[in-house]
Formats: C-alpha cells, structure tokens, sequence
C-alpha cells in the first residue's frame, strides 16, 4: 500500500492562483510579516501585508447580481487562507489559526467569500456562493 505523502502550502497554493481566473476570482499573494530596514544610519520597520492573521490570498470574485442591477458584474472580496494537504479542520486551532479563523468569519459575515484551503476542491466549495450554503469554511 502506497503511503500518501502531505502537499506542502507553497504548491496548493499556486494551483489555486493559477486556476483561479476559472472561477471569476482574481487572487494575489498577501505576504503578512515586517522586518527592518537601515537607510541614511537610522533603522525602520516595515509592515508588510494586510493584518495580523489576514489571508495568504487575498482579491475578488466577479459575479453577476440580479433585479435592479442584472447584467452588472460585481466585485466579491475573496480570501483563502492555504493550508498544506494533511492540515485538519476539525483539530483544534493554535493562536495563529484562531486569528486566521475570525479574519475568514469576518469577510464571510460582511458577504464576502472567505475559507480555508487543502486543494483545489475546497478552493471551489468557497468560490462557488450559495447563500443556502453553510457559511462555516
């Protein structure tokens, strides 16, 4: 019996920003960090990314709406957050994943399209709106 092997994030990753523009989505890399820079002998640190526990891919989802506006193409804030292949959802979260957690509750609660990714699949299950759907990602 083959063992199966965990995808790293680095490589989900890119397979769902390559294959987002399938989906409407347009998806680019939120690097969320700060390190420190020296210029004319004084030392500065630089903020990189959104927030603190902001997603590692962050845009929009065109679609279209209906009644008053049919035909208009809107803009959906999107954000997934990459996960390696073998990460669980159900285990308990570290502090870090909390944070990630309320950030993807947030966009999801103001209408957005925000969840958690392993693959491809699940990239869809968030793409892919349905408001009867269940908002937990």
């Amino acid at each position: 019996m083959l063992k199966k092997i965990a995808i790293a994030e680095k490589i989900i990753l890119k397979i769902i920003q390559n294959n987002s523009l399938f989906f409407n989505a347009k998806l680019f890399r939120n690097n969320v960090g700060m390190f420190n820079v020296i210029e004319k002998n004084k030392r500065r640190v630089v903020k990189t990314g959104l927030c603190k526990g902001s997603s590692d891919l962050i845009g929009y989802t065109t679609k279209v709406i209906t009644q008053e506006m049919v035909g208009n193409p809107i803009a959906i804030f999107t954000a997934v957050e990459v996960k390696k292949s073998d990460w669980k959802k159900e285990k308990k979260f570290n502090e870090h994943e909390e944070m990630q957690k309320n950030f993807l509750e947030n966009i999801i609660n103001d209408g957005g399209l925000a969840g958690f990714a392993t693959d491809i699949e699940d990239f869809k299950k968030i793409i892919i709106f349905n408001k009867n759907n269940d908002k937990k990602q």
